[in-house]
């Protein structure tokens, strides 16, 4: 065979056709002219799946070019704050190779006057950087804050921020020596902000303190040198700390996306942080065909962020009605990458109301990370009756009828003969 092709089969003079692969070949008993004949296919040869050089490459956007040095590359997925994922798939046979970049933010220094700060920037998601803050002669520097760290008291010039999944300002702010501060903390740092104003007050003065809730999270109280659902201080004599207090979101309602009515969910566990990211969350159709049966409400399409990494939570959802089963649809830990439907871990089920343990990481969150994000779309499912084939009951024809009917009477007018026999 030529180079990249194999014998397929060689037959003819009688001889027994040989198998692929075989390259020699015996005729039968030659006793007139003949021939041979030998047939080539080309060699199948698996690919395997490479990266290309875009893996491991730190980027703001998803990279779009050099995915694969080898196969074809699946849609870059943006899913996970970290990083950007791809796949790059083999052929004839070969192995998919599993690809990455790290996402990367930009940290923003804000510096107030009489002072500067830096940051060190870009950051890799998922990291934490670090700044630093120089005030101007006569100052000090009274506070740094933002990007999920925590803030620092007067006085301290350096700052190091939480992990960083989105774009962020660091701000510092600085004051002269010996005037009084008021500084204003969220609790916990991701549920909002709290704006003072002002933050530096000469003895005796006034200051007001306003609190804003980040999307997943409302607000509840003021707390420290304030109390209640406001904040207004006078006379101040001494440096002020308030605290606003966030409680994350936890429920979420709407109406089935078949227009069958009011669905709700609520859930426990996770953490402090851990809340509904409503701009994800949402009643949907299902995203899934189901050979058994169909789903009369769609599904919920869940998405909770900021729980404890590896966190279980107990989810509860109320649905217009309920019948048939409760399916969840997605990755699991041994399903190789392919979303399946399961029952999910511990289901209970009261009325109209199903109840169920979702794993950070684990069974029932779809992206498999324990890194506390959990998305979990699931739904009821309505069981579609198998229908039982009609059997046709067997009809005579009318000929079939008539020679019954003449069987019939031949034999009634031999059982009246016989019976005069009998009585003679």
């Amino acid at each position: 065979p030529s180079a990249g092709f194999t014998t397929q089969s060689i037959s003819g003079c009688s001889g027994v056709a040989s198998s692929s692969g075989v390259n020699s070949y015996s005729t039968g008993a030659v006793a007139a002219d003949c021939t041979v004949s030998a047939t080539f296919v080309a060699v199948v040869v698996p690919v395997n799946g490479a990266c290309g050089s875009a893996n491991g490459v730190a980027s703001f956007v998803a990279p779009s070019s050099n995915l694969c040095g080898a196969g074809t590359a699946t849609a870059v997925s943006s899913a996970d704050d970290r990083f950007f994922a791809w796949s790059c798939n083999g052929s004839n046979g070969g192995t998919t190779a599993s690809c990455s970049a790290p996402h990367q933010y930009t940290v923003t220094a804000s510096a107030g006057a009489n002072g500067t700060l830096s940051c060190a920037s870009p950051v890799n998601g998922g990291a934490t950087t670090t700044c630093s803050a120089v005030p101007s002669s006569g100052y000090v520097t009274q506070r740094m804050s933002g990007c999920s760290g925590n803030p620092t008291a007067s006085g301290v010039n350096n700052y190091t921020t939480g992990i960083v999944i989105v774009n962020c300002t660091v701000s510092a702010s600085f004051v002269a020596m010996g005037s009084l501060t008021v500084t204003g903390t969220a609790s916990p740092l991701t549920g909002g902000s709290v704006t003072c104003t002002p933050t530096t007050v000469p003895n005796g003065g006034n200051a007001s303190c306003t609190a804003a809730a980040n999307a997943g999270f409302t607000f509840t109280t003021f707390s420290g040198d304030c109390t209640g659902a406001t904040c207004n201080m006078t006379n101040i004599t001494a440096n002020k700390a308030v605290v606003a207090g966030f409680a994350a979101v936890r429920a979420f309602a709407g109406t089935t996306a078949t227009a069958s009515g009011a669905a709700s969910m609520s859930f426990t566990g996770g953490g402090n942080t851990c809340r509904v990211d409503s701009g994800n969350t949402a009643f949907v159709a299902a995203g899934a065909t189901n050979a058994t049966g169909t789903f009369p409400h769609g599904w919920l399409r869940l998405r909770l962020v900021g729980c404890d990494a590896a966190s279980t939570v107990r989810v509860s959802i109320t649905w217009p009605s309920l019948t048939g089963t409760y399916l969840k649809y997605g990755r699991t830990p041994t399903s190789a990458g392919a979303s399946v439907f399961y029952t999910p871990t511990n289901l209970t089920v009261s009325g109209n109301t199903v109840s169920f343990d979702v794993k950070d990481g684990g069974l029932g969150d779809s992206d498999l990370d324990a890194d506390g994000v959990i998305t979990d779309p699931s739904g009821p499912l309505q069981i579609t009756p198998v229908a039982t084939p009609v059997v046709p009951v067997p009809t005579l024809s009318e000929l079939a009828l008539a020679l019954l009917g003449l069987l019939m009477a031949t034999v009634t007018f031999a059982n009246r003969k016989r019976l005069v026999r009998l009585t003679a």
